[in-house]
């Protein structure tokens, strides 16, 4: 396994907080019909099926580590029915990645199109456990690590575009505000970048926020394993470490996906904030009435 036990056992918890949040904020934005927001629909959907393949992970570690073996004795290609979380994960990357890009180019792409071309990453993902499907030499472990089940190159590739990417969509929103901060500055604060400020200012928020956080959840735990990565006479350390590092990812996106993001959604979109109060005041306001209709019954 190479992970903390202690990480797999609140794999499960993690993802329960980040179904929850997404659901909520699915079905609030829903309600309150606010359409300005619909690349946050999307992501949300991604998040809630994120959040799945986390409680799945947690289960799925749980199980093989109560087996308490760790040697290679699975095929890669029974990785695909029994760790279904591994390629969802490479799925959901793939779509932040498609969404941040597009979105700093675009402010109203066609989610349909970002959330379908997000399956062609499970080609190369998939390859190489269909390919060695025959072969009963190769083995990995029952854990079936992210690192193992692909081609080694497609992995680094996958890590690569994780560390780069959310790191290019800031600086292309840093770019983006000096040019704007100019432009404001020339016409005396009467320039607006589209017809609707609010929405586009919505959009930037939600954009930087995501690249935060994709930055935070992956850099952080390659900036604590760096030194042991860097071990080429101990490939098998580096292995160790590379399971480790993949699962501290998942981690702190459950975190920062499930709990960071939406009290910062709160605090800093007045619409999401103020359709989340409307569906408390609503939910209290029915809970009372309940009560008393019950009241009523008992008295007559």
């Amino acid at each position: 396994m190479n992970a903390p036990e202690w990480l797999v056992d609140v794999m499960p918890a993690i993802g329960i907080l980040g179904l929850a949040t997404s659901a909520c904020y699915l079905y609030v934005m829903y309600k309150s019909r606010l359409d300005a927001y619909v690349m946050y629909y999307g992501l949300a959907f991604i998040d809630v099926i994120f959040a799945l393949s986390l409680i799945y992970a947690g289960f799925h570690g749980i199980i093989v580590m109560s087996k308490g073996d760790d040697t290679p004795n699975i095929r890669p290609i029974e990785c695909l029915s029994q760790a279904i979380h591994v390629s969802i994960w490479y799925y959901c990357d793939a779509i932040n990645l498609l969404i941040i890009v597009i979105l700093c180019l675009d402010q109203m792409p066609i989610l349909i199109i970002i959330l379908i071309s997000g399956l062609a990453i499970l080609v190369p993902v998939w390859h190489n456990s269909v390919t060695n499907s025959n072969d009963l030499s190769v083995k990995v472990s029952s854990f079936c690590q992210m690192s193992e089940i692909v081609y080694s190159k497609i992995y680094i590739i996958a890590m690569e575009a994780r560390r780069w990417v959310p790191l290019g969509g800031l600086a292309f929103l840093c770019i983006t505000s000096i040019i704007l901060l100019t432009l404001q500055l020339k016409y005396n604060w009467d320039f607006k970048w589209t017809d609707s400020n609010s929405n586009a200012q919505n959009m930037f928020f939600f954009v930087l926020l995501r690249c935060l956080l994709m930055i935070i959840s992956v850099h952080l735990p390659l900036i604590l394993f760096n030194a042991r990565l860097a071990q080429p006479n101990k490939p098998e350390i580096s292995q160790q470490n590379t399971n480790k590092i993949e699962y501290y990812i998942r981690f702190l996106q459950g975190i920062s996906f499930g709990l960071i993001q939406p009290i910062l959604s709160i605090v800093f979109l007045p619409k999401y904030s103020d359709a989340i109060k409307q569906f408390w005041n609503q939910y209290a306001h029915n809970t009372k009435r309940d009560w008393q209709s019950v009241g009523k019954f008992i008295k007559s």
